[in-house]
Formats: structure tokens, sequence, C-alpha cells
């Protein structure tokens, strides 16, 4: 095992919230290093790190800490062996601490990178299988290693899914998928999604929000205003809006650009919501000119948009999509109604968010009410809003005319 020397010391904070080292935190790092290579990381204070090492990078050196070392008999084993044992181990403790929060039949992030421990690992566990992509070189070198351990463990059929624009940053290959599957089963707060596997997001379906729709369904159990028009924008495959119809909803719309008409209405029918449903293809922000010119009006928006950005360099761009979004769903709120405000940008922050809507609903003679407010769920795991991985927002507010 290389022992690689820090020009600084990097203290518990740093690794909990999920930060990169980069080439300028090392003292020297040889050439030998192959891409994702396991090192130890030695502070000037003593104290040692376990992590993984990519020299070859669109973006040059990027090195990952996986944990602090206090077991000193890791020195004794290979470079393989200790991956593979820290692997398992960190992969155990994910699957255990989503065994603490969730039903076996629920669906949820189960690992969720950084923040267990498994820098560049995603795996969502669906009612028929798990999907993972991998990002980074140091766990795609233990790829077939990992999927063997989920299946073994989790007892369903494991896939790897290799998008391209998720790996060229570490200049990972790609490799062709050796099994296949036609649909994923999803169960999403009792609802039943079937997606098939050819028209699926990211990696399958949309869990982040999964806590913040219960927390809107039980807030709307309590709600005694009008629940007679709903709207869902960037539905997908219309999560939001089914919770809305579950909880009294006569007539709900759904509007994406996608093709999920189907999914919906056989996910409705399941539950016998298929009444009072409405499907929009088409552009949102085109859609919502639309809607305010035939003076449509409803009772409650949801606003759950895809991210507005990637990168916190493009913050003052995406706040400028979220101005640009909210001065449209104004016009198309009856004079008490409800709305939803759901973001997955990360940088975008809660007060940003609520400034926003405030700042238009001023504009357009509306005073608003915060009702309720939520961040990601347990599956999302963060220790602290520091945390790189925290990204998800969900705001409730009750607006009426002034």
């Amino acid at each position: 095992m290389q022992n690689l020397k820090l020009k600084k010391n990097i203290n518990m904070s740093f690794f909990r919230s999920g930060r990169i080292l980069i080439e300028k935190d090392f003292t020297y790092l040889p050439s030998s290093l192959i891409p994702g290579e396991w090192a130890f990381y030695e502070c000037p204070d003593g104290l040692k790190f376990l992590g993984f090492i990519n020299t070859r990078t669109s973006k040059g050196v990027v090195a990952y800490i996986v944990k602090p070392i206090i077991d000193s008999q890791l020195v004794l084993f290979t470079e393989e062996q200790i991956a593979k044992k820290v692997i398992e181990e960190n992969l155990y403790k994910s699957i255990q601490l989503r065994k603490k929060f969730y039903e076996e039949e629920d669906n949820y992030r189960l690992i969720y990178g950084f923040n267990d421990a498994l820098p560049g690992l995603i795996a969502d566990c669906y009612l028929n299988c798990i999907l993972i992509q991998i990002q980074t070189a140091g766990l795609d070198r233990f790829r077939d290693y990992i999927k063997q351990y989920l299946e073994q463990v989790c007892r369903k059929q494991v896939l790897i899914i290799d998008k391209i624009d998720n790996r060229k940053n570490e200049v990972l290959p790609n490799f062709n998928m050796n099994e296949s599957i036609s649909q994923i089963e999803v169960n999403d707060n009792g609802f039943s999604f079937t997606l098939p596997f050819t028209i699926i997001q990211k990696n399958g379906f949309y869990f982040d929000h999964a806590h913040n729709r219960t927390k809107m369904e039980t807030f709307l159990s309590k709600y005694h205003g009008n629940k007679n028009h709903g709207l869902d924008l960037f539905c997908y495959t219309g999560s939001w809006g089914m919770h809305l119809k579950r909880s009294g909803f006569g007539n709900v719309t759904f509007v994406d650009q996608g093709d999920y008409e189907n999914i919906l209405i056989n996910c409705a029918k399941k539950n016998k919501l298929e009444k009072g449903i409405e499907y929009i293809r088409g552009d949102v922000f085109d859609c919502l000119d639309k809607l305010k010119i035939e003076n449509k009006k409803y009772d409650m928006v949801v606003c759950d948009p895809p991210a507005f950005s990637k990168d916190i360099k493009n913050l003052n761009n995406a706040l400028k999509g979220y101005r640009k979004l909210y001065k449209k769903i104004i016009p198309v709120l009856n004079p008490q109604a409800l709305l939803v405000c759901a973001s997955c940008t990360y940088g975008v922050s809660l007060n940003d968010l609520s400034t926003i809507v405030n700042e238009n609903a001023v504009n357009q003679n509306k005073k608003c009410v915060l009702a309720d407010i939520g961040i990601q769920g347990c599956d999302h795991n963060i220790n602290d809003f520091d945390n790189k991985g925290y990204y998800l927002k969900y705001l409730l507010f009750y607006l009426e005319d002034n």
C-alpha cells in the first residue's frame, strides 16, 4: 500500500462533509499510481486516512477519503484485500442503516456515495431489482465484487448502469450490460409504478423527495381549503400528483415533456384514482403561459423541476430560472391556494427559494404563509447542512390575494 503524505492536517469535519483532496494537498505523488488505487493518507500530525486516488481524471488529481485509520492491522493486508474489506464493511453498514428506517417492501436510496463512505457509488432499491451507478475509479475496479455482494445480501437482481456523462470525469470505461431487465417495479409511499427500463431517468426513479411527499400529504389531510384542482409540474411519472389525488383532490393536471401518461394512468387505476386526471405533454414554461391565457386556476400547484444547475458556479443562472418559473406560476393560482416549491439544485438555499416565491407573490398582489418545510429523507443521509450531499429542499406555501 502506498503511503501518501499530505501537506496539511485534515480534521474529521473535512472527512464527514465529503470534501475531496487534490494535487496541491500532497507533498509528492508517485507516477506509478494507477487510476483508483487505494492508499493511506498521512497528515503532518500523524493522523491517517484510507482512501483512493485517481491522478488521471479530466480535472487532474482527485483523491477521496473513505475512513480514518484506527486499525493498525490493516497494514498487514494487500491493497486489494483492504479495499474489499472496507467496501464490504461500508456496504453492510449502509444496508443496516436503511433497515432501521424502512420496511422491507419500501423503495429507497440504498447507497448514497460519500455519506455512506463509498464515494461515487449510488444504489437505489426497487421491488424487483437494485440499480447502481459507479462514478469513481476506486470503486469501479471492484464493480463485480460490489454487485455480487449486494445480490447475495439483498437477494435481488443488481444491474450496473454505466451512463457516459456520469463516468467521463474519471475517464472510466463503459461496459456492455450482460444482463437486462424489461421494467422496474417501484413502491413510492404505497403507490405502485411500473417503469419500462428504456425510459427511466437518472437511476430510475426520484426517491429524493419521497419523504416530503409524505409530509405534504399529511399536511393536506388537515387542510380545510379547497381541493378541487391541482397541478403537478415537471411530473415525470406523476408521484406528487398521485399524492394530491389520494389526499382528496378531485382533479389533477400533470405536465411534463416526456411520454409518461400511460405510466401514471396505470398507477392511478391500481389505486382507483383515475377519475379527474389530465395529462399535458409539453414544455412547462410554455404550458404555464397557455394556462394563463385560458384563465385556468388551481387550488394547489406542485413544482419539482430538474436541477437548474449541476455546478455551484452557475448558481446565478439557476436562480434566474427559478424567478422566471415562479413568476409564471403565481397567475394560475386561485385567490386562496397552496404552492409546493421543491428543488434538487445544489447550492440553492431554502432562503433563496422562499425569497423568490415571496417576491413574486408581492409583485402579483398576494401574501404568503410558509406552512411546511422539509429536506431530504434519511436514505439521502447527511450529518449537517455543510455536507456536500445536502441538496434537497421542500417548501409549502399558502397564498391568498391581498
